[in-house]
């Protein structure tokens, strides 16, 4: 009887072990599963993300891209190639434009967000300071103390010796950093070593509408203001376009925020303002500035100050594009800085017909990729 029961004791736990090992096993493979799932999915969206730039540059290039029953139109509306240029770009900054995808058309089920914003509406930081006397140009030096910071500093009072708390002025920060720097910016981002600028965020990120359940929309809080958004280092032209600002920018200036509407909504909210808009308003821009409340919401209240700080050309040449994908929950973004590649031509048909009848050899012969409309200046992921 005794070794019967041994047998029978041994025999449990050998049961129990199988069972946990039986338990363990399942586990790691649903685990398993699940993470494979997941990178999966983020492969997906990563990809998304990436093409998203192209369709950007589709977008962007659409105005100069017109199809014959578009030019007739454009012919009965009499319509500018700068009107045509400038309908088709402002609907698109500064908001979020979403693609849902489908396995059926796409192959994939899942949705592409993009929000372009324009480098011309930004500050040109490298262009607003003047790194031999380092001193910020005006009037970019009192638009660039507007950045709102919460951050005190004590400051010895010589004739007390008492401290008192006194808030620290950016322009002060970004030119002790430039001091110790000496050289220009490679990259916005490394502004990102003052303690101060770390109160920003990075880079944009628009706001949305937010879906309750009961299904009514409401909107987002405004979207914080991000050190990508206010300062380029792709403005070459040292001033701003009033149609190009971005949010943060807009902020600074204090002519209203973005604010999230679909882009159908947005086309049919600026066409009363493409109808009556008129090229030679940027000859005056202050004294017409009651002419863009469609656009900016709000009028600078030191709209004076600033009344040099606008262009009257309108040239935009580099963007930024951020690019969501999202695939079963998993979001991967990037951001893009794309400018126009001025070599690029859709009038030379001579050249278009060489590149159509271009045979690739493939003995030692190095293959020359067609020209692209725009050419990727930096790629960040977010």
């Amino acid at each position: 009887m005794k070794k019967q029961g041994s047998v029978l004791l041994f025999s449990l736990l050998i049961l129990s072990a199988l069972v946990a090992l039986s338990q363990q096993l399942i586990q790691n493979i649903f685990v398993g599963a699940r993470f494979d799932a997941t990178m999966i999915n983020r492969e997906k969206a990563e990809l998304i993300a990436l093409s998203g730039i192209n369709v950007a540059i589709a977008l962007l290039n659409e105005p100069f891209m017109a199809k014959k029953h578009d030019i007739k139109e454009i012919e009965t509306k009499q319509a500018s190639p700068f009107m045509k240029q400038i309908s088709s770009l402002l609907p698109l900054l500064n908001q979020w434009r979403t693609f849902p995808l489908t396995y059926d058309l796409d192959g994939i089920d899942g949705s592409l967000s993009l929000c372009i914003t324009s480098e011309e509406g930004k500050i040109p930081l490298m262009q607003a300071y003047d790194l031999k006397n380092h001193t910020f140009k005006p009037p970019f030096d009192a638009l660039i103390k507007k950045i709102p910071f919460s951050k005190k500093t004590k400051k010895l009072d010589a004739k007390s010796n008492h401290q008192e708390n006194k808030d620290q002025i950016i322009t002060d920060a970004l030119i002790t950093f430039f001091k110790q720097r000496n050289r220009p910016l490679d990259d916005i981002s490394e502004l990102y070593a003052i303690d101060l600028v770390k109160q920003l965020a990075l880079f944009y990120n628009p706001p949305s509408v937010v879906q309750t359940e009961s299904n009514k929309k409401i909107k987002a809080p405004l979207a914080v203001l991000a050190l990508h958004d206010i300062f380029s280092l792709h403005n070459k032209q040292n001033q701003l376009h009033p149609l190009l600002l971005t949010d943060g920018v807009k902020a600074l200036l204090e002519v209203g925020r973005v604010e999230q509407i679909s882009f159908e909504k947005r086309k049919e909210l600026f066409k009363p303002f493409f109808d009556k808009y008129q090229e030679i308003w940027s000859n005056d821009w202050i004294g017409n500035w009651k002419n863009l409340q469609l656009l900016h919401s709000q009028t600078p209240k030191s709209l004076g100050v600033f009344k040099d700080i606008f262009t009257t050309k309108f040239e935009p040449t580099t963007f930024s594009v951020l690019s969501s994908g999202i695939v079963n929950g998993i979001e991967q973004r990037i951001c893009a800085i794309i400018t126009k590649d001025t070599t690029y031509t859709t009038s030379n048909t001579e050249e278009k017909k060489q590149q159509t009848n271009k045979t690739y050899k493939t003995e030692k012969t190095e293959k020359i990729a067609p020209k692209k409309p725009f050419k990727i200046l930096s790629l960040y992921w977010v």
